[in-house]
This record gives structure tokens, C-alpha cells and sequence, in this order.
């Protein structure tokens, strides 16, 4: 699977999702990192996961939503801890 700017991320087996690589990581990582409000971000490759710490007065998730899908890596569910 081919992302933008030309890093390749492996496919999964048939009956399993695709994973994202450390180059995948890294670039989500880094899209989220400046944003204001943003305290902490950790991305679980093995289960297509990011947990962010963030000030919800600084930030409008929904504006995380759109870094992330302008990166393409769209927004599948939230939850809240």
C-alpha cells in the first residue's frame, strides 16, 4: 500500500487488515505532534490504534480528524478514555 510522499507500508494477510509501518507511525506522529493542545501522541501499529493526551479546550478533535485524513489516514471510531 503506497501513502503520499512515496513511503510503502506492507499488506496484511488476506483475512487480517493491512498494518501500518514505523514510516506510517512516524508520519502520523509527526501531524499531530505541533498542533496546540497536543500533549502526548503513541500510535499502536499492530492494532491501528493512536492515543492522544490533549487539552480539549486547545484543540477541536474534529480539526484532528482532517490532519489525519489529509495525511490518509482517516478517522474510523474515537473513544474516549
Amino acid at each position: 500500500m503506497s501513502k503520499a510522499g512515496g513511503s510503502t507500508c506492507e499488506e496484511g494477510h488476506p483475512d487480517r487488515p493491512q498494518h501500518y509501518c514505523e514510516d506510517c507511525e512516524r508520519t502520523v506522529k509527526t501531524a499531530l505532534g505541533p498542533l496546540a493542545g497536543v500533549q502526548s501522541v503513541r500510535v499502536d501499529i499492530r492494532h491501528k490504534l493512536v492515543h492522544l493526551e490533549f487539552d480539549e479546550s486547545a484543540l477541536d478533535f474534529d480539526n484532528l480528524k482532517v490532519v489525519l485524513a489529509g495525511e490518509d489516514y482517516p478517522v474510523a471510531t474515537v473513544t474516549q478514555v
